[in-house]
């Protein structure tokens, strides 16, 4: 049997609880409070600016040093641009031994960006995939999302 453990956080565009936008602390708080030892996956939603033209706000190789998972949009046709992290907000990270055997970008309906990244992945021969993504507010929205993801 295969275990696989993982973390999923939406680190608000790096927006603290105080309002202040600050990136560096919110690697910190990765290393420290949310990346347990021996994370497989961490997937990260809205992990760029707010606005466009939406660059990434991490510090990549800190957060690789720090957490232990390294960052798979390396390929500019995994991100949504040079200098963005991942796609619309969505960034992956896996540990060393996972490989990456495939990864889709799918843009989601809906008023403002909305997207999912589809990764084939496997761990000790065991296929796995993974879909990272951030759905809208909406209800509605979230319905249709749902189903094009289904699809």
């Amino acid at each position: 049997m295969t275990i696989l453990s993982r973390v999923s956080w939406n680190i608000h565009r790096g927006r603290g609880q105080d309002g202040r936008v600050d990136p560096a602390r919110t690697v910190k708080v990765l290393r420290e409070e949310v990346v347990a030892q021996g994370t497989d996956i961490l997937l990260l939603q809205e992990a760029d600016e707010e606005r466009p033209p939406h660059v990434g706000i991490l510090d990549l190789a800190e957060v690789a040093d720090s957490t232990g998972p390294y960052h798979l949009h390396g390929d500019d046709r995994r991100r949504w641009g040079a200098r963005r992290h991942g796609f619309l907000g969505v960034v992956f990270f896996a540990a060393p031994g996972i490989e990456v055997e495939d990864m889709v970008l799918l843009d989601l309906p809906g008023h403002c960006h909305r997207g999912a990244v589809i990764v084939d992945l496997r761990k000790d021969d065991t296929p796995l995939r993974m879909i990272g993504t951030h759905l809208s507010l909406s209800q509605m929205l979230r319905v249709a999302q749902m189903r094009t993801l289904a699809q």
